[in-house]
Parts: C-alpha cells; sequence; structure tokens
C-alpha cells in the first residue's frame, strides 16, 4: 500500500478510490485484478478466501475464471460451485471452447467484463496474456515458479514471503495474511460514509476485550547533540525524562488531536526511551493497554510521536536538523483482527517456550504433567497453549513418557539442582535467542501475558519475571541466552535457586498489574487440593 502523507482533506477523498496496483476502472469505479500462477499455487483458494472479505465490506464482487480444458460448471468440488458458495453475486468460467453461459462460442473477458459492469471488484483467474494488472500466485507446490518475469506482477503472494522480499521491492504478502492482501486490494477507509463525508466509526455493536499497542520512533541528533543529552547538558533540562511525561500525556490526550480516534479509558501507558551510542538516537517506545471496544494503536503511535517532539524541542537551540524517524505500530493484540507484530520486530523478537516437566511433584504425591485438565493431561494442554511460538520444548527426566507429543525433548539428568538446570538446558539447546520459561503446573497463562512480557522486554535485559505485588515470578518468565554464564557460574558454585543468579544478571520485572493480568494466571498447582479446586472453578 502506498504511503501517504501531507495530504489535504480533498487529496485524502480522492485516495479513497484509488487503487494500490490493482487496476480501476474509470468509467465503472470498479477494481479489476488478475490472479496469475502454475496449475496447484493456489490461485482459487486465495479467491475464495477473498470474497466473503470484500462481500462484509458491502462489495458486490464478481469472478472471472478463464480455463484452458473443458470444463463443468456448478457441481460440489469444482471452482464455480466454491465461488458461488464463497458468497460471490456473479461467476464466469470460459474455456476456447464454450462460457458458463453456455454460449455456442466462447466470449472474450472484455465482454464478460461488461457484462458484470455493476460489479465494485472483479477477480479474474487465468488470462495470463492479458493486459490487467495481475497479482502473482506461487509456492513450494509449484516449485516457486511464476508464470512470467517477477516485474510482471503487481505483487506477489507466497507461502514463502521473505523469499520474494529479497528479490523485488514490490509487495509480497504471505498467503495466509487475507486481510493484508485484500487491504492492498481496496484499503478500507472506514472513516467515510457511502458519500465521502468523514465520520467516526460505530463501535457499539462490537466485544469489550483486552487490548494492547507497542509502537516505536527514533530521534536522530549529531554527535555532539548526542552527548549533551547523554550528560544532562540541555539547559531546558533532562531530555529524556521530560520526553518521557510528553509521551504519557500524548498518550492521554489523544482523541483530542485526532479527529475520528475515539475517547478510550487507557488502563496504562508505558513510555521508554533509551540513547543508541551507534547510531546517535534516542530510541521511543510506548506501551498502551485497555480494555474496550476500540483499540489504542492511535494511543500508542501518539506517545511516540509527541516524545520525539519534544526532544526535538528540547534541543532545537543545538541543532536545527534534527530527524524524526520510524514512528510506527509495532505490534497490537486484542479485537475482531487479531493480533499483529510488524515483520522486522517479528524476526528480532523470535521466541521460544521452553516448559518445565522435570519435577518430583512431592507436594502432589503424582506426576502434575499427567494430570487430567480440560479433556487432556495438563502437558498436552500446556503445549497446545504455547503452540503460537515458533518453538515448543518440554524438559524432563523420564523421556518415554513424553514421546507421543512429537514435541523437543530436552533431558534433564540432573534432578537434585531443581528447575535451574532445566532452564539452562532449554536455553542451550532453542534456536532463538529468547525462550519463554513455564512450569507444567500454570495453566492460567495466556498468550496475551506471553506478548506482554515480550514487548515489554528491553534489548540489553537478560531476563524478564512476571511479577505479582512484591513477588516475582521466575517460572514464568523469557530468560535470554545471555543469561548462560550466570547460570553456569551458579551450578559449578552449588548454588541451585534461580534467585542465586539474579545478583549477576540484568534482571527486568513486569508488574502483572500493570498488563491488567490477575495474581491468578500466573498461578501453580502445587497440591491435589489446588488442583481439585481450581479443576472444579473451571467446569
Amino acid at each position: 500500500m502506498p504511503y501517504v502523507r501531507d495530504m489535504s482533506f480533498p487529496e485524502l477523498f480522492l485516495w479513497k478510490i484509488l487503487m494500490a496496483g490493482a487496476d480501476m476502472d474509470n468509467k465503472n469505479k470498479r477494481t479489476v485484478i488478475g490472479f496469475s500462477g502454475f496449475s496447484g499455487s493456489g490461485k482459487t483458494t486465495l479467491i475464495e478466501k477473498l470474497i466473503p472479505v470484500f462481500k462484509d465490506r458491502g462489495y458486490h464482487v464478481a469472478v472471472i475464471k478463464h480455463d484452458a480444458h473443458d470444463f463443468e460448471i456448478d457441481r460440489e468440488g469444482k471452482d464455480t460451485y466454491r465461488f458461488t458458495r464463497a458468497g460471490a453475486d456473479q461467476v464466469y468460467i470460459a474455456s476456447s471452447k464454450k462460457s458458463a453461459r453456455m454460449n455456442s462460442a466462447s466470449i472474450s473477458l472484455d465482454e464478460m467484463l461488461s457484462d458484470c459492469r455493476d460489479a465494485d471488484i472483479v477477480f479474474i483467474e487465468g488470462y495470463r496474456d492479458s493486459d490487467i494488472k495481475k497479482i502473482g500466485i506461487t509456492g513450494s507446490t509449484t516449485e516457486y515458479k511464476l508464470p512470467g518475469q517477477i516485474d510482471d506482477f503487481e505483487a506477489i503472494v507466497s507461502d514463502d514471503a521473505e523469499r520474494f522480499r529479497k528479490l523485488t521491492g514490490k509487495p509480497v504478502f504471505d498467503r495466509d495474511d487475507i486481510t493484508a492482501i485484500s487491504d492492498w486490494l481496496v484499503p478500507a477507509f472506514t472513516h467515510f460514509d457511502d458519500e465521502g463525508n468523514a465520520r467516526m466509526v460505530t463501535v457499539a455493536d462490537k466485544d469489550v476485550t483486552r487490548r494492547t499497542a507497542t509502537a516505536g520512533a527514533r530521534v536522530l541528533v549529531n554527535e555532539s547533540t548526542y552527548e549533551l543529552i547523554k550528560q544532562g547538558g540541555i539547559k531546558k533540562g533532562d531530555v529524556l525524562t521530560v520526553a518521557q511525561i510528553a509521551g504519557i500525556m500524548g498518550a492521554k490526550r489523544t482523541p483530542d488531536l485526532i479527529p475520528m480516534c475515539h475517547p478510550v479509558m487507557i488502563d496504562g501507558a508505558d513510555v521508554r526511551l533509551r540513547l543508541n551510542e551507534e547510531d546517535k538516537a534516542v530510541e521511543i517506545e510506548a506501551a498502551v493497554t485497555c480494555t474496550g471496544r476500540t483499540g489504542v494503536e492511535m494511543e500508542a503511535i501518539t506517545a511516540c510521536a509527541v516524545a520525539a517532539m519534544t526532544v526535538y524541542d528540547m534541543c532545537k537551540a543545538v541543532q536545527r536538523d534534527i530527524v524524526l524517524t520510524d514512528i510506527c505500530l509495532l505490534s497490537k493484540s486484542g479485537g475482531v483482527h487479531g493480533d499483529y507484530v510488524r515483520k522486522s520486530r517479528q524476526e528480532d523478537m523470535k521466541l521460544s517456550a521452553g516448559i518445565l516437566s522435570g519435577g518430583k511433584s512431592s507436594r502432589m504425591k503424582r506426576d502434575k504433567a499427567f494430570l487430567e485438565w480440560k479433556g487432556v493431561s495438563l502437558i498436552e494442554y500446556m503445549t497446545k497453549k504455547l503452540s503460537f511460538l515458533s518453538e515448543v520444548m518440554i524438559s524432563c527426566g523420564d523421556p518415554e513418557k513424553y514421546a507421543g507429543l512429537g514435541l523437543p525433548l530436552i533431558i534433564d539428568e540432573n534432578a537434585d539442582t531443581g528447575p535451574l538446570e532445566g532452564i539452562r538446558r532449554l536455553l542451550l539447546a532453542a534456536s532463538n535467542e529468547r525462550v519463554f520459561i513455564c512450569a507444567v503446573d500454570m495453566p492460567f497463562i495466556t498468550k496475551e501475558l506471553v506478548l506482554f512480557l515480550k514487548d515489554r522486554m528491553k534489548p540489553e535485559s537478560d531476563c524478564i519475571l512476571a511479577k505479582n505485588g512484591d513477588d516475582p515470578e521466575p517460572l514464568c518468565a523469557i530468560y535470554k541466552k545471555s543469561i548462560l554464564p550466570a547460570i553456569e557460574g551458579a551450578v559449578a558454585k552449588g548454588e541451585h535457586r534461580i534467585r542465586d543468579i539474579f545478583d549477576k544478571s540484568r534482571v527486568q520485572y513486569a508488574d502483572l498489574s500493570e498488563g491488567g493480568f490477575s495474581a491468578g494466571t500466573v498461578q501453580n498447582l502445587n497440591t491435589w487440593p489446588e488442583y481439585c479446586k481450581a479443576k472444579g472453578d473451571q467446569n
């Protein structure tokens, strides 16, 4: 999608009807886009998924398919049947011998486009030699081949998007990211009504959910300004502290600044600034949370923008060419559109999961991992709960018990060293730099809690622990491989308590209340009565 800035309101309204790569039929004010790929590339499935998206937006959708072979129509399992079932208002199919209108002779693409003149958007599968703008569809099933040169397409859709991002500057989408593809095809301008008038979107029918958003920004300065900020030499005061306060105030005042932004009762706003010596930059990150019917992306972005502008204001007397850059949403959670993580941040913050399941369960008097929980064993339940992470591992003492799970088993041979040895072995085995560690008997941990810790973790921290009031939770934490020397040093001295490593490490704490989580989120099921009560509460 093109980047838009410095637009007047009339220009912004005009952009509403422009296409981000798709072909706009000026006469009929409709979108026409082709999908081109070899057999088996997933063209039909992609169109089938896009149709209901645009139907939900109120569009009249038409599909035109070219088939190089003869065809049958409206029989279960056939493409035309699938398109109709998905909700298309009109479906066409044509070969060199006949068309779906069952004419005695094939009709041309132009004739079919004329026939569906009332459609707002027309998807065309096939007709690879036509001059319509096309999306290239490819993937592992077709050995990543395209029916033409990569520059022939307006965008690429693949099951390995990163492969093609390295080859072209054109838009590249993961084939499962239907929202991104549909928004690129026709930008969803929800803040305009059907007549093009500005409006505040109604959110009354949306569910109240827990929502979070994290945004970032950078302020680039010269070396002398950087040193003044670092040494507290700016005459107006402590730059980072004043900018931090300004960012929090900006988050709170967002609806006063952004015309169509709903007033949101935010639960918390955390703005952090740090100095980047190498880039001579002030790096800003803002995390905002709320429980409501609309998200807090704008609050997080506004917090970063206001903090960045405050850095500029504090320093403009000594440098006029300061650059404010990279103001963007880094991540969000909650709402009907689900979670979002900016790709570059996603790559930087890949996370493994390690479940500690090798304890003696001495107080429970039975193996906790295989207690029943919601119809499965506790270990199965925990592995499924953490399956959204890129890697899930189990630390255990008896691998035969866990063989049927099909997950990496990290054998803890030193049962007397407690969880510290399990953490060490999980960190050594992980393919990612960071590992979310939890005990097998913590079934109330949520995806939102893991993302909360992940988003709060500073680059310089060796670990971040969930904190319940004054009590840190070392078995609900993210550990980085940089903490391994401290663990190995403690083990060598015969120190096996997790707390023994914290005075030798850069430890960070995240208060559960700041993320809106209750103390019960990190509850352990240590005894049989605790397990029975918790299980009963769930039924």
